[in-house]
């Protein structure tokens, strides 16, 4: 084994508390083990044959296969093989028993210039003995991405099999008598090891889900607030000049911060920005009634005792601008999740996508002086970050279906393939020359984005460019290199 990586493991051994039931171990190394390690995509983008002379070659594949852990280098990287032998490790050093099982069912890939180099791939996880000798299945490169972001687990002693069919067996060897613990045991085992931290003597953290919960639960007022704030009204309604010419931009200000004659200023200002706006005149009239709704809250301000009711002032009046902001908002920019037969528009997902994901993810934040990477670049490995991306957008884009997208053109819908993944397409590239992976999102085939998980720069990609990306990087995908030179050929037709 990698002497690193060995290091690392015994510091992981060193805090295991010799008061922990045999449980409570397991479940330390697994989630200690998980923050460390990260899915090898290099090996598997290279059986598909995708990697080139940037991929492995036959024997070095053979060589990740085989159960001896020692080709683990300092980067961590692993296969399901692999993660469960350095697992196995952990556990024999704690003299608890382990048994590495391979499924029966494998997928066989062939090398073109040699038919008989073969590699046979087998899925790989861990039977473990733990309290009262019941024993437990463990899968921990599904996990990765749960442990790195702190989230439950899903992989860690449940269910092992074809639900369809419970009584079929699916590894090889003598069949094995299991348990599976509850999500209830398994946050109790977090609690003592410290997965969930302990804020008082009767309350622990929770999983950091708090983002995805925002995510699924908020996201119609999100996109809605982020719709108003491109508005021309929630644009220009912040930067305004005093009757003395005085420059104020109450987005680097508090309004609570303004004097009576400012406040005067800014609500005049309003009124001029909203009678300056293209509105009917019924809007019109409604964007007017808050304005003077916005009026009344500024009177209140300097007659305030306490700042506690300044402070709910100020929200009443960030309120109202949304709601004036609200008037300004496109129809097409909004659809109606109640409505099972609208069409989901490709239109729609791009301006959706464009606005959301890079603030959600914290994307392109390299000008601020307080440099905050992305979210994605906490994990350890590029799996685990597409791994993330799904699962942020299953829940940012929940009114997309079947029955929604039957009619929208240039997708090939395809049975057993989600319908959100056909429409936002996420696609990993690698970087010839600083040998990294990043991702191209194809909206609906139409619109292209580029999203490098490490930094977070996030932009749009002009169809016409993506040859380059063609030159420059590999693309893990025969459906996005078929489009970029089917892109090529007509521009090529059309110059002719």
């Amino acid at each position: 084994m990698d002497n690193n990586l060995k290091e690392a493991i015994n510091n992981i051994l060193s805090k295991v508390s010799s008061e922990w039931t045999t449980n409570e171990k397991i479940r330390y190394i697994y989630i200690q083990i998980g923050k460390i390690l990260n899915k090898d995509v290099s090996f598997f983008y290279t059986l598909f044959g995708f990697m080139g002379s940037y991929g492995y070659d036959y024997f070095e594949l053979k060589e990740k296969m085989e159960q001896n852990y020692s080709v683990i280098q300092n980067d961590y990287k692993v296969i399901c093989k692999s993660a469960v032998e350095v697992l196995k490790y952990a556990l024999d050093q704690l003299n608890i028993e382990s048994k590495i099982l391979n499924t029966i069912a494998f997928n066989e890939f062939n090398f073109s210039d040699d038919f008989n180099k073969k590699i046979s791939l087998h899925h790989y996880f861990l039977c473990v003995t733990g309290d009262n000798d019941k024993n437990y299945f463990l899968s921990i490169v599904p996990d990765l991405m749960n442990i790195q972001y702190n989230l439950e687990t899903e992989h860690f002693a449940g269910f092992i099999g074809n639900k369809a069919n419970e009584n079929e067996k699916i590894y090889e060897g003598e069949e094995i008598k299991y348990d599976t613990l509850s999500r209830e045991e398994i946050r109790k085992l977090d609690q003592k090891i410290g997965y969930l931290k302990k804020i008082d003597d009767n309350n622990y953290s929770n999983y950091d889900n708090d983002l995805i919960k925002l995510v699924n639960t908020s996201w119609k007022q999100l996109h809605l607030e982020l719709l108003i704030q491109e508005t021309p009204f929630y644009r220009n309604v912040f930067r305004f000049r005093t009757d003395d010419n005085y420059f104020i931009d109450l987005q680097k200000m508090n309004i609570l911060d303004l004097s009576e004659s400012e406040l005067k200023n800014w609500v005049d200002y309003i009124k001029i920005v909203i009678k300056n706006t293209d509105l009917t005149d019924e809007l019109l009239n409604k964007a007017l009634l808050f304005s003077d709704l916005i009026s009344e809250q500024t009177k209140l301000i300097h007659k305030c005792e306490t700042d506690k009711e300044r402070k709910n002032i100020r929200n009443k009046i960030n309120m109202l601008l949304l709601q004036t902001g609200k008037l300004y908002l496109n129809k097409n920019s909004i659809y109606d999740c109640k409505s099972k037969k609208e069409e989901c528009k490709t239109e729609y997902i791009k301006h959706k996508f464009e606005l959301l994901f890079p603030y959600i993810m914290g994307c392109n934040n390299t000008d601020d002086e307080d440099y905050i990477l992305p979210i994605t670049s906490k994990f350890n490995g590029h799996a685990e970050a597409i791994n993330f991306i799904d699962l942020i957008l299953e829940n940012l884009f929940p009114e997309i279906s079947l029955e929604n997208s039957k009619n929208i053109k240039n997708i090939d819908i395809v049975n057993n393939v989600s319908i959100l993944k056909t429409r936002i397409n996420k696609v990993t590239i690698f970087d010839k020359i600083n040998l990294t992976y990043s991702i191209i999102f194809l909206i609906d085939n139409t619109y292209f984005y580029y999203f490098n998980p490490n930094d977070g720069e996030f932009k749009e990609i002009n169809k016409n460019k993506l040859f380059d990306y063609a030159t420059n990087y590999i693309i893990v995908s025969n459906k996005l290199k078929n489009k970029i030179f089917t892109i090529e050929d007509d521009e090529i037709m059309i110059k002719k």
